[in-house]
């Protein structure tokens, strides 16, 4: 299914701010969930120094069970955030501060051990530690948003090869 964004998908070039609005809406999100959280990243592209990005702070937050989250929704409502529902099976919670895929922050919330949490870090990682490839992930993400304008789901799909040729690169052993 289609999702479009009512405005077209923008990517801009690394902003050195980007780490500084994560570190602040960190503390935010460490002062409603408290012992709740087991670890905290910084995600996505924004976290990548030097990386063209969609100027959204993705925020991974690691806990025991995605569903101890639902006491808090109100908090977290109280700092902006929205929960964004989604097809079934993905195994996360998303909340949008603002619209969704086009407001200023995402939190992402996933079980602690799973792929769901490790795969977003270990891209980062691969990212930050291979400049060029990250140059070349930018010139990818640069072509899916001017050929699919609004629509995220196609925007998305155009980068998903890129992605799992890196994360086969990136996995441990490689």
């Amino acid at each position: 299914m289609a999702e479009y964004l009512s405005h077209p998908i923008v990517i801009v070039d690394y902003d050195p701010q980007w780490p500084v609005l994560y570190a602040e809406e960190q503390q935010h999100l460490l002062d409603v969930l408290g012992a709740l959280v087991l670890r905290i990243e910084h995600i996505g592209s924004t976290a990548v120094p030097g990386l063209a990005a969609k100027p959204i702070i993705d925020i991974s937050v690691a806990v025991r069970d995605r569903a101890e989250v639902t006491p808090y929704i109100g908090a977290l409502a109280e700092l902006g955030y929205q929960e964004v529902l989604h097809r079934a099976g993905l195994e996360r919670r998303r909340f949008s501060k603002g619209p969704y895929n086009e407001g200023t922050h995402q939190v992402h919330v996933t079980d602690y051990g799973t792929d769901t949490w490790a795969e977003p870090i270990l891209f980062r990682d691969y990212l930050r530690a291979h400049p060029a490839v990250a140059r070349a992930y930018a010139d990818v993400k640069r072509a899916a948003a001017a050929q699919h304008q609004r629509d995220i789901t196609r925007y998305r799909d155009e980068k998903t090869s890129f992605i799992v040729q890196v994360m086969a690169l990136a996995e441990p052993g490689n």
